[in-house]
């Protein structure tokens, strides 16, 4: 229970990192909840850590972000979108996509980072912020060399209305990949 481990204050901050050990997304989550709520910079550290240790584990950082309200991780997310660590980067991006926030200049300069993760990032929130003034870039990274940002670049074109993207993101949703289970599930309800 969320709000009774926040009241609980450090032991509720410790019975998540004694949880942390067993390094499962549910309890990252929690861990991520309560120390961004909290504003706890050890604890911030310490889940990033992790998100930067395991990709699934990085999933449960931005799900924690995102549930959280926007007034209490906007800060920190603003010093993520221009951090040196791609991880911090990727879960700035996908963050201020899930609270529908433009992180501003920021998706730009994503959409042309050196880390795929990162490019992905952008190329999904462009989609899920209804940026159809992105179009073009969207229909340029249609042809990047990276899978994820192929995938993500078309998703959101076709969600912006672009039926031309149907081409690009239709075969991947021809075998039971990531990329079947994302397309279906991003088009339908976020």
């Amino acid at each position: 229970h969320l709000d009774g481990l926040l009241v609980a204050g450090d032991a509720g901050w410790e019975q998540c990192e004694q949880a942390l050990k067993r390094r499962e997304a549910g309890e990252v989550f929690t861990a991520a909840y309560l120390a961004f709520a909290n504003q706890n910079p050890a604890g911030m550290e310490l889940v990033m850590e992790m998100a930067t240790a395991e990709a699934g584990l990085e999933r449960s950082v931005v799900a924690a972000l995102a549930w959280l309200p926007w007034m209490k991780v906007e800060r920190v997310l603003r010093v993520y979108l221009r951090a040196a660590a791609p991880v911090c980067r990727r879960v700035a991006i996908r963050a201020y996509a899930l609270h529908r926030c433009d992180p501003g200049s920021a998706l730009y300069d994503a959409m042309y980072d050196e880390d795929a993760g990162v490019r992905a990032s952008s190329l999904r929130a462009i989609g899920l912020l209804g940026q159809k003034n992105w179009l073009t870039m969207l229909r340029n990274a249609w042809y990047e060399q990276d899978d994820d940002c192929r995938f993500w670049a078309a998703w959101s074109s076709c969600l912006l209305g672009d039926s031309n993207a149907q081409k690009i993101f239709k075969p991947f949703l021809h075998e039971p990949t990531k990329y079947a289970i994302a397309g279906a599930e991003g088009l339908s309800d976020d």
